[in-house]
């Protein structure tokens, strides 16, 4: 199988295609469309003055169930800050239309959390970011060839919104 880059042409028994938000835009050069939905979310930062606190050693990650959403939090890691972010339910964009701009509606929700639940993880917002999320509707990975499309050498995977990064 050929692969035209605007570098060069590629040749390959078996190619892996794992392109996150721009997966359709890829796989649409061999006539393939695969049910996925990509969304803009968002995570933030803080400079948390208790940052010992919540280490990967000493704190886990976590998931909190709310009636409108789920919102999770990971430890500090590399960056020494605590980080918060809602999963999922962001708005509909593609790789082309997103914005690069935090809702701050989305940004007051987890803060509201960390002040009800984990008061200690709070400090100054050090950054907040976005990120895209390509789910397919279960919302379950996609590791998989294309042989019923006729692309048995094309492998698929897409990450639900969680493996791309």
């Amino acid at each position: 199988m050929q692969v035209h880059t605007t570098k060069q042409v590629f040749l390959a028994r078996k190619i892996v295609v794992a392109a996150g938000a721009w997966l359709n835009e890829v796989l649409g050069s061999i006539g393939v469309h695969i049910p996925v939905t990509v969304t803009q979310e968002q995570v933030t930062y803080y400079a948390t003055p208790h940052v010992k606190d919540f280490t990967k050693e000493r704190f886990p990650v976590w998931l909190y169930q709310t009636p409108t959403c789920d919102i999770y939090g990971l430890p500090s890691h590399v960056n020494s800050y605590s980080k918060i972010g809602i999963d999922a339910g962001g708005p509909a964009v593609t790789a082309s239309t997103r914005s690069y701009t935090p809702d701050p509606k989305r940004e007051a929700a987890c803060e509201d959390i960390l002040k009800q639940l984990i008061p200690k993880a709070l400090g100054p917002i050090a950054y907040t970011k976005t990120c895209l999320y390509t789910m397919p509707p279960d919302r379950n990975f996609v590791i998989d060839d294309l042989s019923s499309k006729g692309w048995p050498e094309v492998i698929v995977c897409c990450g639900a919104g969680h493996a791309f990064k």
